[in-house]
C-alpha cells in the first residue's frame, strides 16, 4: 500500500490514527502479507518528523523525488490518497481511504473492486420490456451515465441517438446502455466494455 498524506492536512490527521490501528491490527493478526509506505506531502523537514514519529510504517524520506513520480502514478491529487498494489505494482484500488473506513477489520481487503459481470443485472430494460443480459453476450457494450436534469446530457442524448442508429444499421456487434445518473456521477460519461 502506497498512502500519499501530509501534517498540513486536516483530512489526513483525522484518518491517519484509523490507518495506524488498522495497520496495527492487520499486523498483529497476521490476516495478510503487505505493507504500507509512507509518500510525504509535508511542506517541511519539522512536520514530516512530527507527523511520522508515530507511523508504524516504512516511509520515503522528506523531499523524495519519488514522491512526485509516485503522485502521478497513482494520481494523488487529493489526500489523504491510499492505494493498494499488488507486488509489480499494479492497482488493485485507488480507494483505500474508503476502505479501511468501511472495512475497519480487513475482511474484505484488498478491498478488490467488482468486475462488470459481478455488478451487471440479470436483466436489463429495452424498448421491448426485461430482456436476459446475455442478449449482450459477444457484444461490445458502452454504459452511457446521463440525467434527464443535466443540460450537457440533454444535448448530447439525441448525438448518441442518432450515432447509435447509424452505427446500428451498419453492424451489430455492440450495444449502448443507459444508466441513470445520480448527482455525484458526472454527467454525459460514455463507458466502453470489452
Amino acid at each position: 500500500m502506497l498512502y500519499f498524506s501530509a501534517h498540513w492536512c486536516p483530512p489526513c490527521q483525522r484518518f491517519t490514527p484509523k490507518l495506524i490501528e488498522f495497520y496495527n491490527s492487520m499486523k498483529d493478526h497476521g490476516k495478510h502479507d503487505f505493507e504500507l509506505i509512507f509518500v510525504s506531502f509535508d511542506k517541511n523537514e519539522n512536520e514530516f518528523k512530527e507527523y511520522t514519529s508515530e507511523m508504524p510504517w516504512p516511509c520515503l524520506p522528506f523531499g523524495s523525488d519519488t514522491k512526485d513520480t509516485l503522485g502521478r502514478k497513482y494520481e494523488a491529487e487529493g489526500i489523504p490518497h491510499l492505494v493498494v498494489v499488488d507486488e509489480n505494482g499494479e492497482v488493485i484500488t485507488k480507494d483505500g481511504v474508503d476502505g479501511v473506513r468501511s472495512d475497519e477489520s480487513g475482511e474484505r481487503y484488498p478491498w478488490k473492486p467488482k468486475s462488470l459481470s459481478e455488478l451487471w443485472p440479470e436483466k436489463i430494460l429495452t424498448k421491448s420490456g426485461l430482456v436476459d443480459s446475455s442478449t449482450l453476450d459477444d457484444k461490445y457494450l458502452m454504459l452511457y451515465f446521463s440525467a434527464h436534469w443535466c443540460p450537457p446530457c440533454r444535448s448530447f442524448t439525441p448525438v448518441l441517438s442518432k450515432a447509435y442508429t447509424k452505427l446500428k444499421a451498419e453492424r451489430d456487434d455492440f450495444e449502448v446502455r443507459c444508466a441513470i445518473s445520480c448527482f455525484f456521477m458526472s454527467c454525459s460519461s460514455v463507458v466502453m466494455c470489452p
